[in-house]
């Protein structure tokens, strides 16, 4: 049995085969084998590692609020394999709004998951909806040395930001009534 793992090695893509000279020799429980069955070549395997894609980009902090008035949001962006994090950045995404939102601040992974990222927006003020998006053209590579290939934008879940604080318009007096004052 002879196992090849490629994770990681950023194998390309090409063939990959076991080839066994006609010297070779090979022992079985200490004892030599003279003939090795005449197996001198294995099947052949292409290597061709998948491009990464984008699975999903989902609400994380908050997580299940969708209305919010907090100063920031974050996003849990996670691809269908590893990816280098050196080429995940903020580039490679785009908010849509309803309202002033100031950009995204950072784009950090996800301890202990290559394949997830996590992204903040903060929001200065104001109200209204807004969305992270994937870029089609982002310059994501995964850690086989696959690139990011999309036509299309990725578009995430929906916050609904509410960041205008309530003021007092009118204060009405229910009792006692005005005519009940001395």
């Amino acid at each position: 049995l002879v196992r090849v793992d490629l994770a990681g090695f950023n194998p390309g893509t090409g063939t990959l085969s076991l080839q066994v000279k006609p010297s070779a020799t090979f022992t079985y429980v200490g004892a030599p084998v003279d003939n090795f069955g005449g197996f001198q070549s294995g099947e052949f395997y292409v290597v061709n590692p998948p491009a990464p894609s984008i699975t999903s980009l989902v609400r994380y902090n908050p997580a299940t609020v969708i209305t919010t008035n907090a100063s920031s949001v974050t996003y849990l962006a996670t691809f269908s394999t590893a990816v280098d994090a050196s080429t995940v950045n903020k580039g490679d995404f785009s908010v849509t709004s309803l309202g002033p939102v100031v950009g995204i601040v950072s784009v950090v992974p996800l301890t202990g998951h290559p394949e997830q990222f996590l992204v903040t927006v903060p929001i200065i003020s104001g109200q209204g909806d807004i969305a992270l998006s994937l870029n089609s053209n982002a310059t994501i590579v995964s850690l086989e040395n696959q690139s990011y290939v999309s036509t299309t934008l990725f578009a995430g879940e929906v916050y609904s930001i509410d960041r205008i604080r309530p003021t007092l318009q009118e204060v009405t007096r229910s009792n006692p009534s005005s005519t009940q004052l001395g």
